[in-house]
């Protein structure tokens, strides 16, 4: 079931999602997705106790793409918001689905990877793994690679899900892969970070860490740059693996790291935003938020925006680390936020949310995946961030049980 909930700030009109854009794109797991209009248009181990953030869905072909905890996978329409069809997985959708060339691609805790339809759902083909697919699925040329808690990196044909290879690491793989000029990078909870042929799995590299490696690898001018529970983000040469910096944060680093230009953005269990120096990691600015950031940032003009445990979105300045705004989401935000035509979308349990762009980050309309509603709170006016404090609850399961 998927209702409409709440009304247009100002107005009482009820409307729904933006228009979207055409493209791949990747979706938020669980319950729902929820919307913020910007000011300035073009302007969750997860933790040891909780289930992975992944990706949140822009637009394919103007629908809507959510994975939910119910097992389904959801189409709904980019305008409306209404649903165009659901489709089950075999288990919970922890990871995010991926849309690529009219399939959508999704892991389970079914301990399967699944491919739709994009345009009606029907199952295409599933391939299945020895344990929960958490890692977010990466297709390029033809070829799907996804981990899985089962401990291995596979490599499917996207036609037909035949198994091209695999690789076995020494530890659960909930990263999610890069693929950079036929090169795979990946973590793994065995605290290695791996460069693998894209071809045939063939070892190019490792890099091991001092704890388990839950972010995921972001590649850009010849660097790779992925965080690990041991605290650090690490810039390694994309070629060799060779360090080029490390960066020392005040607790594990499971956030995918943003790179913009010369500055790289990622978010810590320490609860700060970090803007560091692409090239050094010498730290520009940072920002304390009041609980742990699953997050990773996202840049869109002048302004970086980041969700935390601690209930908020925030709209930092990306040159200087300044608040712009925040908004209460009224729970925790696991998600990372995607910004599409001056519209921000981010998870939040149970709703999708849309706001004017006059509203300074105020939802005003929620849609629901399944049963729950969820209020719309005013943004927060303080301009300096909150101190770290108390942990949220956590209902989701334990990384030890899956």
């Amino acid at each position: 079931m998927i209702e409409r909930c709440g009304n247009r700030v100002g107005t009482g009109q009820k409307w729904g999602l933006s228009p979207g854009v055409r493209g791949g794109t990747r979706v938020w797991w669980l319950c729902c997705v929820c919307l913020l209009t910007l000011l300035a248009p073009g302007a969750a181990a997860r933790t040891r106790q909780s289930a992975p953030p992944r990706a949140l869905s822009g637009m394919y072909d103007e629908t809507v793409y959510v994975g939910s905890g119910d097992g389904n996978v959801y189409a709904l329409d980019g305008h409306t918001g209404g649903q165009l069809w659901h489709t089950g997985t075999g288990g919970a959708v922890w990871a995010a689905p991926t849309v690529d060339a009219g399939v959508v691609y999704a892991g389970s805790a079914g301990k399967s990877l699944s491919a739709l339809s994009a345009r009606s759902g029907a199952a295409l083909w599933r391939f299945s793994t020895g344990g929960w697919v958490w890692s977010a699925p990466t297709v390029v040329s033809g070829t799907v690679y996804v981990g899985s808690n089962d401990g291995r990196l596979y490599a499917l044909d996207a036609r037909n899900g035949t198994q091209l290879w695999s690789v076995a690491t020494g530890g659960k793989v909930v990263s999610s892969p890069a693929v950079v000029g036929g090169v795979v990078y990946i973590g793994s909870g065995d605290g290695t970070v791996r460069a693998l042929a894209a071809r045939d799995g063939r070892a190019l590299w490792s890099v091991t860490t001092g704890a388990a490696v839950s972010s995921s690898p972001v590649v850009t001018n010849g660097v790779v740059y992925i965080g690990s529970d041991d605290g650090h983000l690490y810039a390694l040469d994309a070629r060799s693996g060779t360090q080029v910096w490390s960066y020392t944060t005040g607790a594990a680093v499971e956030a995918r790291p943003t790179v913009v230009g010369a500055i790289v953005y990622v978010g810590s269990d320490d609860g700060s935003l970090y803007a560091l120096s692409a090239t050094t990691g010498a730290r520009l600015w940072s920002y304390a938020t009041g609980n742990w950031l699953l997050s990773s940032p996202v840049v869109a003009g002048t302004d970086v925006y980041v969700g935390s445990l601690d209930h908020n979105i925030y709209a930092l300045d990306a040159r200087t680390g300044l608040k712009v705004w925040s908004y209460d989401t009224g729970s925790a935000v696991w998600s990372t936020p995607a910004v599409i035509r001056g519209t921000l979308y981010y998870y939040n349990v149970g709703c999708l949310k849309a706001a004017s762009k006059r509203a300074e980050g105020r939802g005003d309309v929620n849609q629901t995946v399944g049963q729950r509603r969820c209020a719309v709170t005013a943004p927060t006016e303080a301009a300096d961030g909150p101190s770290l404090s108390s942990r949220p609850e956590r209902t989701e399961p334990s990384p030890s049980a899956r």
